[in-house]
């Protein structure tokens, strides 16, 4: 075995001493690529795959876990509020962790009245502590369940009862301070809605009352309980002025796209001041109406009484006159034998009439007036059809508030286009410091080209290896032995006896 062994490594010596340089330097490289290929390739197939199983904890929860996981000898990954195992241990590390309470969820809510910490002797004042501690608890769980916040903290300001009822009562309040995400930026509609939750959690409790703060310590909610978002310090003024520059944008590229179909692309600038009004109106009115299909109304009810009496009197009546009680018909009063009459008769009927009230508010904004100026680079456009384009531009900003007046100016040019850097006097191109720039740019890439060349040229001279006297002597081996085969043919030519007879003589000497 040991001779076998030693000749395969004797084979491959004389091989690799065979071999010339630039040879043996390509089977290095080919080998060390081959090496390398096999390690990369192990590497991936026999490394774990990793498999989360906890997600958005926070750095006092991973911390305790991964100090379990170190006692329990299992590999682990962090990264962010995650954590991940190998996947062969992700069903002992949920078990483990599981049995020893973690992720140790401190705010647990009302878990503060639970039977193991509660106590017969506890007095009125740590009940009020544990409560109001619960539900801090309960708010900060429910606040770190929406998208984008990492943590949350909830302070709670009680009021005292007070023994009477003369007594001024106090406001409940409440500061919270939010954690977000890296990148992420509360909207208006999300910080009014964490307002909201917090507002209806406590009672006594007014969105006017809560102070809320990112971990930057910038408010997002002023003093009288508006959001504010990115930042700003007046949230109203800045919708105003959203609103604004959305108006006089429509406004500006309707009128501009539609004058650019007659003056040609590009030839059409428009400028746009919208005033606007922002005072919003409500109202409620209350109306009675009879029915539509009855304009006098529906009978509800009808109570009609009538009344007649006939006597002796020593006076005359006049025949038509007029009693003074309502609904009463004249007497006839007849002077004839002194008798008279009399009749009375009442009608009250009772109809039914629609009623209802009406509420009502106005727009959030109304347009006062537009001011718009129109600049067409085509004078004779503007001087042909400048009335017709006054009246397409009132007509496409559409009315305004009250039959306002809107201001239109229309003025017509040849718009001027950008010079052209390379046909004015004072070009870069022609200044010193350019010309020394482009020179010593010509120069470095002149020694770039040059170096490059010459070492092409060194890289592709032949370098020649040393004769080695093995070689040559197998060289002259090989001419000899040639140059008797040809000795042997020609013997065998010409004289085929001779040449038997020589063979004869070989075969017995060996």
């Amino acid at each position: 075995m040991n001779q076998q062994i030693k000749a395969i490594f004797e084979k491959l010596t004389g091989y690799w001493k065979n071999l010339q340089k630039h040879q043996r330097r390509n089977l290095l490289i080919v080998a060390g690529l081959f090496v390398l290929t096999v390690a990369f390739l192990s590497w991936f197939a026999l490394r774990p795959n990793y498999t989360t199983i906890l997600f958005n904890q926070s750095p006092a929860s991973l911390g305790e876990v991964t100090t379990k996981l170190d006692e329990l000898k299992i590999p682990y990954k962090t990264g962010g509020d995650t954590l991940s195992v190998p996947e062969q241990y992700q069903d002992e590390a949920r078990m483990k962790l599981a049995m020893a309470n973690l992720p140790n969820t401190t705010n647990s809510g009302y878990s503060v009245f639970d039977s193991s910490s509660m106590n017969l002797g506890m007095t009125e004042n740590e009940f009020s502590v544990r409560n109001k501690q619960a539900t801090e608890m309960q708010i900060q769980n429910s606040i770190l369940t929406l998208k984008g916040v990492r943590e949350a903290r909830v302070n709670l300001v009680l009021p005292e009862k007070k023994l009477f009822v003369s007594q001024q009562q106090d406001n409940a309040k409440a500061s919270v301070v939010v954690l977000l995400d890296n990148g992420v930026k509360l909207s208006t509609d999300q910080i009014t809605g964490i307002q909201q939750l917090v507002a209806h959690s406590v009672p006594g409790l007014t969105p006017q009352g809560i102070s809320l703060v990112d971990q930057n310590g910038v408010r997002l909610l002023d003093e009288t309980g508006q959001a504010i978002a990115d930042g700003s310090t007046n949230p109203q003024l800045t919708k105003q002025q959203v609103i604004q520059n959305q108006v006089e944008t429509e406004a500006k590229n309707r009128i501009r796209n539609s004058l650019e179909r007659l003056a040609g692309q590009g030839n059409v600038e428009v400028v746009v001041h919208a005033k606007l009004n922002f005072d919003q109106r409500t109202w409620k009115n209350h109306k009675v109406e009879p029915p539509k299909d009855n304009p006098t109304g529906a009978v509800i009810s009808d109570h009609v009484i009538n009344e007649e009496s006939q006597g002796t009197t020593g006076a005359t009546g006049v025949t038509g006159t007029q009693t003074n009680n309502p609904g009463q018909v004249p007497a006839n009063v007849s002077a004839a034998n002194g008798n008279n009459s009399s009749s009375k008769k009442e009608s009250t009927t009772n109809r039914d009439f629609d009623t209802y009230d009406e509420n009502g508010q106005s727009a959030p904004y109304q347009v006062d007036s537009y001011t718009v100026s129109v600049l067409i680079g085509d004078q004779a456009l503007v001087d042909q059809k400048q009335e017709d384009i006054r009246k397409f531009v009132s007509t496409a900003i559409g009315d305004t508030n009250d039959g306002a007046t809107n201001t239109i100016t229309i003025a017509g040019g040849t718009f001027q286009t950008p010079a052209n850097p390379f046909t004015t006097t004072t070009s870069f191109y022609k200044q010193p410091w350019f010309l020394g720039a482009m020179a010593a740019a010509l120069v470095l890439l002149g020694g770039g080209v040059y170096a490059f060349s010459r070492r092409r040229k060194v890289a592709e001279v032949p370098v020649l290896d040393r004769p080695r006297i093995t070689d040559v002597g197998t060289v002259v081996e090989e001419t000899e032995n040639m140059k008797m085969k040809k000795q042997l043919e020609k013997l065998a030519g010409q004289k085929p006896e001779e040449f038997v007879n020589l063979l004869r003589t070989w075969l017995v000497e060996e």
